[in-house]
C-alpha cells in the first residue's frame, strides 16, 4: 500500500526550469508483482540530463527524519531490510549539472510481509 502525504511543487518547476522536456514525477511503488518480505520496490520517472539520485528514507512522518538510503544511476531502487508490515517514507532527489532539486512528494509504503 503507497499513498502521498505532501506535493512538492519546487521539485517540479526545478525539473521543468533545468529540463523543459521533462516534468518531475513523485516515486511509485512498491509494484504489486514484488513481494520479497521486508522490502520495498521503488521506481520513478527519468529526468533527461540527470547524473544521480538519492533515495531518502524516513521512519516517521511527523517530523520526517530523512535519512540517505541510496545513491545510484537508475530510476528504481529496493529497500531491503525492513521491517515486515511496517510504514516508511520515501523521497528521491535528482542530482545534476545546475544542482540538486528538492525532495519529490514523500511516499508513504509498507514493507512486505
Amino acid at each position: 500500500m503507497a499513498t502521498r502525504t505532501s506535493s512538492s511543487a519546487a521539485a517540479s518547476a526545478y525539473a521543468r526550469k533545468q529540463h523543459p522536456s521533462a516534468s518531475w514525477r513523485a516515486l511509485r511503488g512498491p509494484s504489486a508483482g514484488s513481494r520479497t518480505t521486508g522490502r520495498v520496490d521503488l521506481d520513478w520517472e527519468v529526468i533527461p540530463g540527470v547524473k544521480l539520485y538519492h533515495l531518502y528514507m524516513s521512519t516517521s512522518e511527523a517530523p520526517f527524519n530523512w535519512q540517505l538510503l541510496a545513491a545510484t544511476t537508475k530510476s528504481r531502487c529496493n529497500a531491503d531490510g525492513l521491517v515486515s508490515g511496517a510504514y516508511y517514507w520515501f523521497a528521491v532527489t535528482a542530482l545534476g549539472t545546475a544542482g540538486e532539486t528538492s525532495m519529490s512528494d514523500p511516499l508513504r509504503a509498507m514493507a512486505a510481509a
